[in-house]
């Protein structure tokens, strides 16, 4: 692990030692509270934002995403927004949420670790993993993999199977992640915000497999805007730094097979370049949710940002043109 990532609950990232997890869904967990609040550190006096690194911008000409937003998240401020309340399909952006509660899930019940084998029990995981258009990386039945491998499945290359799986392990059911997602959007006041499946697909595509939400309706898909994953982004990157060692990584190998990130902004990838500075964090696509990105910006005594492009016909084109605006 680099050390330029302070980890703030080792429980997080040690674990005491592995043991196997069968997931499946025979059973239904019982959580009357699956994501537990912690209180909030008092500060003795208020510490002001630092003044933000830009000015703000009011015009971006010739984007083709239908809402975008720059933030500066050591300020606490937006730079440019476009359309940023309003409301569209998220695709496995959801991912960041997924994780979001899975970290908060694992301060919580510290018998979770990152060490811990999460054993495939479940054929419809199986299945899914190996549809062309659902499935990312090819699970196998009954073979075990750590939750820090599948996490690094979902968020590398966005393996919709891998996330599903580890819902699972972290939850005890599919439902119990999906009501947990809601909960958090809920409790950080993501209004525009909804989930009905943790990897993000639409309800169409999962309930072949029994991953959607109970009760969701046929036509069902997440939603999120530009502000809401930007503030989502922030709670994720202020209260789990870690999940950066996750997201800057190019690609992954499973079973000796390398699959690159769909963040194609990463080192020894085509829109990689060092002035973007570029270190993660999600994209996502489907046909109705378009191109989305969502992007996070760090140069040595700069400010970290973040951009959101949604409903972008070229996701890292869009993304270019708004950090040329802050010359990045």
């Amino acid at each position: 692990m680099r050390l330029k990532y302070w980890i703030t609950a080792c429980a997080v990232i040690v674990g005491a030692g592995a043991f196997i997890v069968n997931i499946s869904e025979d059973k239904e967990a019982s959580l009357a509270s699956p994501v537990i609040r912690t209180a909030k550190p008092q500060l003795a006096s208020p510490v002001a934002n630092p003044k933000a690194e830009y000015p703000v911008i009011t015009d971006i000409p010739d984007l083709t995403a239908t809402s975008a937003a720059i933030y500066d998240l050591n300020a606490h401020q937006f730079i440019y927004t476009k359309n940023v309340h309003t409301q569209q399909f998220s695709a496995s952006t959801s991912k960041l949420m997924a994780m979001y509660v899975i970290y908060k899930r694992m301060q919580a019940d510290p018998s979770l670790h990152w060490s811990d084998i999460v054993k495939i029990t479940n054929p419809a995981i199986v299945k899914m993993s190996q549809t062309p258009g659902l499935g990312e990386i090819p699970l196998s039945l009954d073979k075990g993999y750590t939750a820090q491998a599948l996490a690094a499945n979902a968020m590398v290359v966005s393996s919709n199977e891998s996330i599903t799986a580890l819902g699972i392990w972290a939850f005890g059911s599919n439902d119990a992640m999906v009501n947990a997602m809601n909960a958090a959007a809920n409790d950080l006041q993501l209004h525009q915000t909804h989930f009905y499946s943790v990897s993000g697909l639409d309800v169409d595509d999962v309930t072949p497999y029994g991953f959607h939400l109970k009760n969701a309706p046929k036509n069902g898909r997440n939603t999120s805007s530009a502000y809401d994953l930007t503030m989502l982004s922030q709670a994720l990157l202020t209260q789990f730094p870690q999940i950066l060692q996750l997201t800057e990584l190019p690609d992954v190998t499973v079973d000796d097979v390398v699959h690159q990130s769909t963040d194609r902004y990463l080192k020894g990838l085509e829109f990689f370049d060092p002035k973007h500075g570029i270190d993660g964090l999600k994209t996502g696509t489907t046909p109705a949710a378009g191109q989305v990105f969502v992007g996070t910006s760090s140069l040595p005594g700069k400010h970290r940002m973040i951009t959101v492009v949604m409903h972008s016909d070229n996701r890292f084109n869009d993304t270019n043109k708004l950090l040329a605006a802050i010359q990045r």
